[in-house]
């Protein structure tokens, strides 16, 4: 009977979806409480893990627990309610990860713990933070207080390195700089090897205080005159500063002007420089061109025109070129003063009268 309705059912029914049941990895163990509830806002305080390779699972585990303790429900145990809130810090590839795990059954805090560990930090994030410690070193212009803090930053972020607390000291003191090295051993009168690895390590803890006392002590120091400078850069004053881009204004400005120039010789009193006359070259004399023989009447004119332009002259009967000429009688097509033009229009028209023959006048036909 069950085999024919199987087979009576329409071909679409098995293309749509059934009933779907939510598969959890997490099995809550039983509680005494029957009724419990988790407020809204609770669940919007915790931090939210995106399963990025940037993020730090370590730092997400640490806010989820910090969280959490906030939450207190009466005959609740700690780890079911751990269990039931975690899955909510979980978003995008992180919770599409935690419901894959349905052929894993995980009934512990622990075990949820060490499950997203594994995922989320892999082998080779782990021995990528472990070479950075066991290879540690302080950066040039570092501070020790800086340098401490990003030694123990790189322990925090990964808690199972598996270095022991002596290497980690030794390490430490191994990547200081002379100077720091020096002050350390100064500190504990040269007896640094002799301590043991917790009293080494309190020894830095202090210098690390010590270190930052000074230096925010530095920064807040009021001066007693004058603006404060900040260290390691070289001020220049403002009227410096001033003075060099006028030197440089005046140098563009003398490469302007000298610019079109022709250089003169320094023995000769002229100040005028013509051009060559053969050429058309503002660079030489028409007397330094190299054919200048062939031609030498525009040599001597233009000599003659040198020579009377520092001392120009308004003599139009000068036997030398000058600027005079222009004012010659017989070179301009002005008219002298007291000159009359004669009455052409009149005597024209007197004696087109005296040879026009008379007009007689027409008879009248009645």
């Amino acid at each position: 009977m069950g085999e024919n309705e199987t087979n009576q059912r329409p071909l679409s029914e098995h293309f749509t979806p059934s009933t779907y049941t939510s598969t959890s990895c997490i099995r809550v163990p039983a509680v005494q409480v029957a009724q419990y509830e988790i407020k809204f806002s609770v669940i919007q305080m915790l931090s939210s893990f995106y399963g990025l390779n940037n993020k730090e699972p370590y730092k997400h585990l640490d806010e989820f627990l910090e969280i959490r303790s906030t939450v207190k429900i009466q005959n609740f145990f700690e780890d079911a309610l751990r269990l039931i809130v975690f899955p909510f810090s979980l978003k995008d590839k992180a919770k599409q990860w935690l419901n894959s795990l349905d052929a894993v059954v995980i009934t512990t805090w622990a075990q949820i713990q060490q499950a997203f560990l594994k995922k989320h930090f892999p082998i080779g994030q782990t021995n990528h933070i472990r070479q950075a410690i066991t290879s540690f070193s302080q950066i040039d212009g570092e501070q020790f207080h800086e340098t401490w803090e990003r030694l123990k930053d790189l322990i925090r972020k990964c808690p199972h390195h598996a270095v022991p607390k002596w290497r980690l000291v030794q390490c430490f003191y191994d990547g200081l700089t002379d100077r720091n090295r020096q002050m350390v051993d100064a500190s504990c009168g040269g007896t640094f090897i002799h301590k043991s690895e917790n009293e080494a390590w309190q020894l830095f803890e202090t210098l690390s205080e010590n270190s930052l006392y000074h230096v925010s002590a530095s920064r807040t120091e009021i001066p007693m005159s004058g603006p404060q400078r900040k260290g390691g850069l070289y001020e220049v004053g403002q009227f410096v500063a001033i003075n060099t881009k006028v030197d440089m204004l005046s140098q563009k400005l003398d490469h302007l002007l000298s610019i079109g120039q022709i250089p003169r010789p320094t023995n000769s009193p002229q100040t005028f420089q013509d051009v060559c006359t053969l050429c058309t070259n503002p660079s030489h004399y028409m007397s330094e061109y190299p054919l200048a023989g062939q031609f030498p009447e525009y040599v001597q004119e233009q000599a003659q025109a040198a020579q009377s332009f520092s001392k120009l002259g308004n003599d139009p009967f000068s036997n030398t070129y000058n600027l005079g000429w222009r004012n010659h009688p017989n070179f301009g097509w002005k008219q002298p003063n007291g000159f009359q033009a004669p009455p052409y229009r009149q005597n024209f028209s007197n004696q087109w009268n005296a040879y026009r023959e008379p007009q007689q006048p027409l008879p009248l036909r009645l």
